[in-house]
């Protein structure tokens, strides 16, 4: 691995490749993790996160940095798993503890962000921009009138101001519908809705009003692929020729020589279906994009199962 201190740090390109780093305070060994950007993420690690008491003490801390490039994510992701096998137990950051989930309840306030899943609350996440979650709740409420209370007060100025639905004051079947077709799974007719306001007031000429229009568009559009990766990540299995994936995890590397990883097991509740542990969501999601760009067909198979599990058994209950 290339060696790089950290004083010299401005003296030094880094490249904007995929790969493995490594922070080190003289040999001690501070944090590993892999990339997509070398360059973009040692150097968001080395300014002052003030939201993040972790990554201050990382930046404080680190005297110097190794790393390596790889041909993609998931090399960068077997090359941090042998790495941690061997390195694990002297790791004490945690830069995972600003990650968020959304809790959703069938009572007022019906959406919540959250730090943990200690609630009897069913949650979906982690996320790992709470900004992100608010934004959405937002669009949520301001372009199909879903939700989005402060408080457990009802009715609300939301309500008053004709910019709710009501759904504080509606039967409970119907508040259990408009949840889990939403926000657990991912309702086509948003998408649609968005696209026709778009395009007619594209062809109205209010290119304002209709840019707007577009940046909802992408919240729901990144929001519903989440959702996706969320309901299948826990049960995702794929194999081939480099790796071997069991529960939405790397298992086995097989190239250039056969190395095993022993996962933990983590019970989840039931209301944590559709969430994990914090320190998960970086592997899980370079998994999921693996799999998606090796087998579309086989995620989107998985994605039907777990819809129709979660509409016969979760909704039912």
């Amino acid at each position: 691995m290339i060696e790089i201190a950290k004083k010299n740090l401005s003296k030094v390109e880094i490249p904007e490749k995929y790969g493995f780093f490594v922070f080190l305070e003289k040999e001690k060994l501070l944090y590993f993790s892999q990339t997509a950007n070398l360059k973009k993420t040692i150097r968001k690690l080395l300014t002052k996160d003030l939201d993040n008491p972790e990554i201050l003490k990382l930046n404080s801390l680190t005297s110097k940095i190794h790393y390596e490039t790889t041909s993609d994510m998931m090399q960068a992701l077997a090359h941090k798993k042998i790495f941690a096998q061997k390195h694990r137990k002297e790791i004490s950051l945690n830069i995972h503890q600003n990650y968020v989930y959304l809790a959703l309840d069938f009572k007022t306030p019906f959406l919540q962000v959250t730090e943990d899943t200690q609630k009897k609350n069913l949650y979906l996440g982690p996320f790992e921009d709470r900004f992100f979650l608010y934004d959405l709740l937002d669009m949520m409420q301001n372009a199909f009138h879903l939700p989005n209370c402060e408080d457990e007060e009802f009715p609300c100025s939301l309500w008053n101001e004709k910019k709710c639905d009501g759904w504080c004051m509606k039967e409970n079947r119907e508040i259990s519908e408009m949840i889990f077709q939403n926000y657990i799974l991912s309702n086509p007719q948003l998408m649609t809705k968005l696209e026709k306001n778009y395009n007619e007031l594209f062809n109205k000429l209010e290119f304002e009003k209709a840019e707007k229009v577009k940046e909802q568009r992408y919240l729901l559009q990144k929001f519903q692929e989440w959702q996706k990766f969320l309901l299948i990540t826990k049960v995702l299995e794929y194999e081939d020729e480099h790796y071997q994936i069991v529960k939405g995890k790397l298992k086995k590397v097989k190239r250039p020589q056969t190395v095993n990883f022993s996962p933990i097991e983590i019970d989840y509740r039931e209301n944590e279906i559709l969430a994990f542990d914090k320190k998960e969501l970086a592997e899980r999601w370079i998994v999921f994009q693996y799999c998606q760009k090796k087998d579309e067909k086989l995620v989107e198979k998985v994605h039907k199962m777990r819809m129709d599990i979660i509409q016969n058994n979760l909704w039912k209950k």
